[in-house]
């Protein structure tokens, strides 16, 4: 269980497609308290700077990026050159599995660097940027892929609990404790490496 289908990964680009940059912070059921809105570029629910995990469940066009209006103003604001913004350049990634409320709500994106190829089905460590509410000024930089951690969730990287039948899993790698990642109390229980480093590492 947890593989994107080709049939999932199309609902999933509208789905996406369709909520925009902008997310609810807390948005995690459907019956949740409206607080202010926050970018999907940016940190949700876990500290700024911090590095995260996500499956990639689709990687965005340019043509995505510039027509749709779901992050093309982001990058640019952030400095990233018009240039650089090609087909592969961004990602949407899931960070709760699999299906209900969790798994479209907390979704978020991430920019993707030219030196990394990522694809669907991939399980990559995301840098978190500085969290943007609405009405904010653009400008920060936005969340990074790292590098790739995993070739889908049957491995070392998986979600837990093992039990399909739950729609608010996390990812969790072996290697976490090891390499200090730390698993969030409270409401949003992601295994997080809390940084807080300014800029996203490099490997």
């Amino acid at each position: 269980m947890g593989q994107v289908s080709v049939s999932r990964t199309i609902a999933a680009v509208a789905i996406f497609a369709a909520m925009g940059t902008w997310i609810s912070s807390c948005g995690s059921t459907p019956n949740a308290p409206v607080f202010a809105k926050t970018s999907r570029f940016h940190a949700q629910a876990v500290p700024d700077g911090s590095l995260r995990l996500a499956e990639v469940v689709h990687v965005a066009t340019r043509d995505e990026l510039v027509s749709a209006g779901w992050g093309y103003d982001v990058l640019i604001s952030a400095g990233i050159p018009d240039g650089q913004i090609q087909d592969g350049s961004a990602i949407v990634g899931r960070v709760n599995c699999c299906g209900g409320p969790n798994e479209q709500a907390t979704a978020i994106y991430a920019f993707v660097p030219d030196d990394i190829r990522v694809s669907v089905g991939d399980v990559v460590e995301i840098w978190s940027g500085k969290m943007v509410a609405e009405n904010d000024p653009l400008g920060s930089w936005p969340n990074t892929v790292t590098r790739i951690v995993g070739k889908g969730t049957n491995g070392p990287c998986r979600w837990t609990p093992d039990d399909p039948r739950l729609w608010a899993r996390e990812l969790y790698c072996d290697w976490m404790p090891v390499e200090g990642w730390v698993k969030q109390s409270g409401l949003h229980s992601y295994w997080v490496k809390p940084i807080e480093a300014s800029t996203p590492p490099t490997y």
